[in-house]
């Protein structure tokens, strides 16, 4: 049986996504206790505000505790979610950018950096998306000279 070894960027992006999800899911449950709260003192309007967002909080907490539980175990699904969940955030900052807030010039380069890592072949090995370790591309033999006669 062949063990894969984790990249070490790819157990840094994992515990960040466990952290993000663990800090959501958190913050979501205080945010659905408060809104409990504010909701007897009776300010409805605040209530139904803060239950949307510790709703969404736990959404978030668990798809990113999903998220990274995928790229821990190197599940294909984790690599592809990983891409396109950079794609958006160059997405997202270019327009952020674009809208004249100068901030968002490092969350972009940081989703670079993290596709330029997420495709680089030793990683996408990892995840069953490149060939298999130590397989290289050997060209095809040419065919040996002909004799002159």
């Amino acid at each position: 049986m062949t063990t894969r070894v984790r990249p070490t960027g790819v157990t840094i992006l994992a515990v960040l996504e466990f952290l993000i999800g663990f800090f959501s899911l958190l913050g979501g449950l205080v945010a659905v206790a408060g809104a409990a709260f504010v909701g007897l003192v009776g300010v409805a309007a605040l209530a139904v505000v803060a239950l949307a967002l510790g709703v969404f909080l736990v959404i978030i907490g668990i798809f990113s505790l999903l998220i990274g539980y995928g790229l821990w175990t190197g599940k294909s699904w984790a690599w592809t979610v990983g891409v396109i969940f950079s794609i958006l955030g160059i997405i997202g900052g270019i327009i952020s950018l674009a809208t004249g807030n100068t901030g968002s010039i490092v969350g972009l380069i940081l989703q670079v950096l993290i596709i330029y890592y997420l495709t680089r072949p030793y990683v996408k090995t990892y995840f069953g998306k490149g060939p298999a370790t130590g397989a290289t591309f050997v060209p095809p033999a040419s065919p040996p000279p002909q004799a002159q006669m």
